[in-house]
């Protein structure tokens, strides 16, 4: 008996060298449910190691399929990735269960009507923003999306380059966990009100623009080609002639100039506390800071000045 003891610990030391750091067993049909597949979603893991069990739990295979489509995992393949990534040699892990497993995309539907929605929230704020009151309506839905179960995450695109328009085109990001899946398109024909001045009369050209003249109206502003001005600063004038009920732009008026051609105003010449006032006719419209021709009575030719304020010029220098 104890001539055969030698040969029992010679064996049982083998036994104890060749146990295995894990074993590991392919599920043969498993349902993903996240972007990023891991091996502990698609074998049975058994170590005595933690540090080892939480090494293969957690290491990464890859995407998951896509969406109503179907992955096969092979045993060979699996081993040569752990050994690659997490370091540890083919012989030192135990293999049993099948050689291949298949792996499907659990998956859940997205309603266009929920991705819809989110765009036209975000429309109406970014229009609330604007100071309008928006009407939407949509032009036409979105399809439904078949998504990865799990987290789902919808997140309209900045609107902040947009500007108002009869259409408008929302972009929406489908999001599932942290993976960016696409971006949907969603239209809208948009109605935008504000309550802007509108002409009360016809009004020449050149006439100043008072609240005499103008009534205050909601409008489409949408629908508007050039911005209408939301309030009339002091000073303004019709560029040209306008009729009843058309709103006020950038186009079609002006700052009033300070002085006006055929009016007459006051030039003012000398230096220091010496100076001297003339009157002179104003042969040139002209702003502050303008330099305009002016020529005094009885005088066959003009002199340049600068306009200083209402009816009031000095001598260019």
């Amino acid at each position: 008996m104890k001539a055969h003891l030698p040969w029992l610990l010679v064996l049982l030391a083998m036994t104890v060298r060749a146990a295995p750091l894990a074993t590991i067993e392919l599920r043969p049909h498993v349902e993903v449910t996240r972007p990023v597949v891991t091996l502990g979603e698609v074998a049975r893991l058994e170590s005595k190691d933690l540090s080892v069990m939480r090494a293969l739990v957690d290491l990464p295979l890859g995407p998951a399929p896509a969406a109503g489509r179907t992955a096969t995992l092979q045993r060979v393949a699996l081993a040569a990735w752990i050994r690659v990534r997490a370091g540890i040699p083919e012989e030192a892990l135990q293999w049993v269960g099948p050689a291949a497993g298949e792996l499907v995309a659990a998956t859940r539907l997205l309603r266009g009507e929920d991705i819809a929605a989110a765009a036209e929230v975000a429309l109406r704020e970014w229009l609330q923003a604007q100071g309008v009151r928006g009407e939407l309506q949509h032009d036409g839905l979105p399809g439904d999306l078949d998504m990865l179960a799990g987290d789902v995450a919808l997140r309209p695109r900045s609107l902040q380059h947009l500007g108002l328009r009869p259409r408008m085109v929302v972009w929406v990001e489908v999001w599932s966990g942290e993976n960016f899946v696409r971006a949907v398109p969603v239209p809208f024909h948009v109605q935008a009100w504000r309550t802007v001045p509108r002409t009360a009369a016809a009004l020449p050209a050149g006439a100043p623009l008072l609240e005499a003249v103008l009534v205050n109206q909601d409008v489409d502003v949408a629908a508007a080609t050039t911005p209408p001005l939301a309030d009339v600063p002091a000073g303004l004038r019709v560029r040209h002639a306008l009729r009843p009920g058309e709103t006020l732009n950038a186009a079609n008026t002006e700052i009033r100039p300070l002085v006006q051609r055929g009016q007459w105003a006051a030039l003012r010449s000398g230096a220091g506390l010496v100076t001297s006032e003339a009157r002179v006719e104003v042969l040139q419209d002209g702003r502050l800071g303008d330099s305009v021709r002016v020529r005094q009575p009885g005088a066959s030719g003009g002199v340049i000045a600068r306009v200083t304020g209402p009816g009031l010029l000095e001598i260019a220098r």
